[in-house]
């Protein structure tokens, strides 16, 4: 932009010293509007537009001087004029073009990262989510608007129909750990999941469901779990009703901007450090900052919600832990992740 102020203010002075040049030499025998004809013509090295015979006595030495004044520098600034329009076109270009494929590096280093198909409302919000929680993603999304708003945010995106196996090749479905499916209509979502499930039987898929009805067909189709905006929105106006503090503690933790504070799981791992401890011995809470809410022991579907400090960190063991996020990392680095 200032690029181009610049070459428009230097071609209207131009202009300007052309114009009144001439009418101040040729006046009266010109008009104003015709001495700012020749100077355009001039500039555009067409043709004179007077003749000296057409000129008489005005055609002299100072008028010669200030016609080859106007020429070389006219000329100059349209020179200049033209490099700065055609610079900054080929530069934004060359800007865009290195952009893509930066992205496209980072989209192909990643590993155990989340695939969200659909940048709308709710694609946004996972997205927000998952990058205020440190874990990699990248969206797919083929609308111009949100790609925009993609692109301002500054998140790793990919333009294509997620239902495409090139486009979710090319989002590294083979290396991602999990996969939100947010598309507008129940039949796109289920579309997409079927295709996912084919391309990575082991891939975590998290569907949206428009209808109550199609949640029975997305987890047939191969989705792990089926999640009902209607639903989780009737259930939390019912909570802001019956148990308004709880429901505002749980939504500031996850909105507040300063503190990064979530629920998080930590699995186990055989070769991890906490493996064969106890939540007393490896000295968990205290060394990591997280507290442990829940366990889930391997044998067990149900969850204990009074842990005891003696209970002991077999592999498969899964911690449900509420903490910062920047203290998750060295959490799941102790459980072998």
């Amino acid at each position: 932009m200032r690029r181009f102020a610049v070459a428009i203010g230097l071609m209207l002075g131009v202009l300007l010293y052309g114009t009144l040049g001439h009418f101040f030499l040729l006046y009266p025998q010109f008009s104003l509007l015709q001495c700012a004809a020749r100077t355009i013509v001039l500039l555009a090295s067409i043709n004179e537009a007077f003749f000296p015979t057409d000129l008489g006595v005005h055609y002299d030495t100072q008028y010669v001087l200030f016609m080859l004044s106007l020429v070389v520098f006219g000329m100059g600034v349209v020179v200049y004029a033209l490099s700065a329009v055609t610079a900054s076109l080929v530069e934004g270009d060359l800007r865009q073009l290195w952009r893509l494929r930066r992205m496209n590096r980072e989209i192909q280093a990643l590993r155990n990262h989340i695939i969200v198909a659909g940048g709308g409302e709710t694609g946004h919000y996972i997205a927000k989510e998952l990058r205020d929680s440190h874990h990699p993603f990248v969206i797919i999304e083929r609308d111009a608007e949100r790609l925009d708003r993609l692109r301002a945010d500054g998140m790793l995106y990919i333009d294509g129909d997620a239902s495409e196996e090139t486009v979710l090749e090319a989002a590294g479905i083979s290396r991602a750990l999990g996969m939100s499916i947010a598309m507008p209509t129940d039949k796109e979502t289920l579309f997409v999941t079927i295709t996912a499930r084919q391309m990575n039987p082991k891939l975590r898929i998290i569907a949206k469901g428009v209808e109550p009805s199609a949640e029975k067909k997305l987890v047939a189709a191969g989705a792990d779990k089926v999640v009902l905006p209607a639903f989780i929105g009737g259930m939390r106006m019912a909570s802001e009703l019956v148990r308004p503090v709880a429901v505002t503690f749980l939504d500031r933790m996850l909105r507040d901007p300063a503190d990064h504070t979530r629920f998080e799981e930590l699995i186990i791992k055989a070769h991890g450090s906490l493996h064969g401890q106890t939540l007393e011995s490896s000295n968990f809470e205290h060394s990591t900052g997280l507290h442990v809410v829940a366990i889930r022991r391997p044998d067990d579907a149900r969850f204990d919600y009074r842990p005891k400090d003696n209970e002991a960190l077999q592999a498969g063991t899964a911690l449900v832990v509420i903490g910062r996020t920047e203290d998750v990392a060295q959490a799941r680095h102790l459980a072998g992740d």
